[in-house]
């Protein structure tokens, strides 16, 4: 294979990350809180609209906020009762931040 078409197919397998591979990871920050959820979510959506389109799921016990751009998952918050757990895509994700901030 040659080395552009390994390059282009390494960049297309990155396009197809979801949240639920990124939460395979360990997150790359964790942050205590006491704030509710839905006040996390709306603080956070206001201020990272550049990671791209969020979509909220929320259950009794977890909400997760995703950041989605181009078909992959960049950033994934999970905001739990006293905590909030972060994945993202890769290191160019700056999020640290604005997370602080809002938790």
């Amino acid at each position: 294979m040659k080395p552009t078409a390994l390059i282009a197919a390494i960049l297309l397998a990155g396009c197809a990350t979801t949240a639920a591979d990124l939460r395979e990871r360990a997150p790359s920050a964790t942050y205590p809180t006491a704030r509710p959820a839905t006040e996390i979510v709306r603080c956070l959506t206001d201020r990272i609209r550049s990671f791209g389109q969020p979509n909220v799921i929320a259950d009794q016990t977890e909400t997760t906020l995703t950041f989605v751009d181009k078909g992959a998952a960049t950033l994934v918050f999970s905001i739990s009762p006293g905590q909030v757990r972060v994945w993202r895509l890769h290191g160019l994700v700056r999020f640290e931040r604005v997370a602080r901030a809002c938790v």
